[in-house]
């Protein structure tokens, strides 16, 4: 089980083995758990077994006790955590609740752990929201530093991207308020990023009534132009203007040519002369795009006219054409009747002169 190797054909019997080779293996593995969970190799024979053991639900608890006082040690280990995660993916959770108890008691560390984020987000993706609950409400009081922290912010994005709902929602509230604070920062930056991806319009708005707000007396000491010329900032901003709709987009562009100040302070700047290169592309897009666009009106209406002409030139044509076939018609029918006559009249003439033959004799 712990060899580079043999781990794979030990994950085979799991896998394709008859109830006996399961049995067989199961006895093997009882009173291992905890050494195989931290090995190399012998935490995917833990995680196969646990698995594909589902259908024996008895024999997965079994194994799992053997975990119960080493917990903390498995998810903060770089093979355990493996385990860990596997049993929310392959066991109701109902029967997790001395794991999810154990990360609750302990979510102020494992929320900035590079292992134990992991498995805070495995939870939070296969658990209920009764048995969730606590765990919000820990990061929802620590969501400042989990957004800076080099871990944590990987458990505030998966939330902001992937879990709709109430708790999103206060998380997204606090993003805004805190979003010029937290887009200066490396990995918070991240996070503000993630959450315009995954917001809408209004809240957009209000983030841009956070960032055009002066943070003293003097005008040009906004978030907007702390961000733009910040290392990590700009990238928000830039980001920020690609998402959003016409009417942001219309607002920020009108904030940045109010005035000169305003304008000559970013643009003095390496990374504010980066936000309006972007600006400047958007814009000439935008214009490209017109111009195509009336091109293809124009182009159309010309078609259309012609089209008309053609059409009409068509309809003449059936027209004539249809005349012509009349005229044909009646051609025939007129060529029918002389050929009539001319039958007729032969057989008149054909009368009369078999009447002369018989009075002449």
């Amino acid at each position: 089980m712990k060899d580079q190797f043999g781990n794979y054909v030990i994950q085979k019997f799991f896998e394709k083995g008859s109830i006996q080779h399961k049995n067989m293996l199961f006895l093997v593995l009882k009173g291992k758990m905890g050494d195989l969970s931290l090995h190399t190799y012998g935490c995917r024979v833990v995680q196969k077994a646990i698995e594909e053991l589902k259908d024996f639900p008895e024999l997965q608890e079994e194994l799992l006790q053997e975990l119960n006082n080493k917990i903390m040690i498995c998810i903060q280990d770089q093979h355990g955590n493996h385990v860990i995660q596997k049993c929310f993916e392959s066991i109701n959770s109902q029967k997790l609740c001395f794991i999810i108890t154990e990360v609750i008691q302990n979510i102020d560390t494992l929320a900035f752990h590079p292992y134990g984020c992991r498995v805070i987000q495995k939870i939070l993706e296969f658990c209920q929201p009764n048995e969730t609950s606590k765990i919000y409400e820990n990061l929802l009081i620590n969501l400042i530093n989990l957004c800076k922290c080099q871990y944590g912010n990987y458990i505030i994005q998966y939330i902001i991207e992937k879990k709709p709902g109430y708790n999103r929602d206060n998380i997204l509230n606090v993003v805004k308020q805190n979003f010029v604070q937290l887009s200066l920062n490396k990995f918070a930056s991240n996070v503000t990023e993630k959450s315009l991806f995954n917001s809408n319009d209004d809240y957009k708005m209000g983030v841009l009534e956070v960032l055009f707000n002066q943070l003293s007396n003097n005008y040009l000491d906004t978030g907007f132009i702390k961000l733009t010329k910040n290392a990590f900032g700009n990238y928000v901003i830039q980001k920020f203007y690609e998402r959003s709709n016409f009417q942001v987009q219309k607002r920020i562009c009108e904030y940045l040519f109010q005035n000169d100040d305003i304008y000559n302070d970013i643009i003095s700047n390496n990374y504010g002369i980066a936000v309006f290169h972007i600006y400047i592309y958007i814009y000439i897009y935008i214009y490209i795009y017109i111009y195509i666009y009336i091109y293809i009106y124009i182009y159309v209406f010309k078609n259309k006219q012609i089209g008309k002409h053609v059409i009409s030139q068509i309809e003449k044509s059936r027209v004539d054409q249809n005349q012509n076939k009349q005229n044909f018609n009646q051609g025939i029918q007129v060529k029918q009747q002389i050929e009539n006559n001319l039958i007729f009249n032969n057989k008149i003439t054909k009368s009369i002169s078999q009447k002369r033959k018989n009075n002449c004799q």
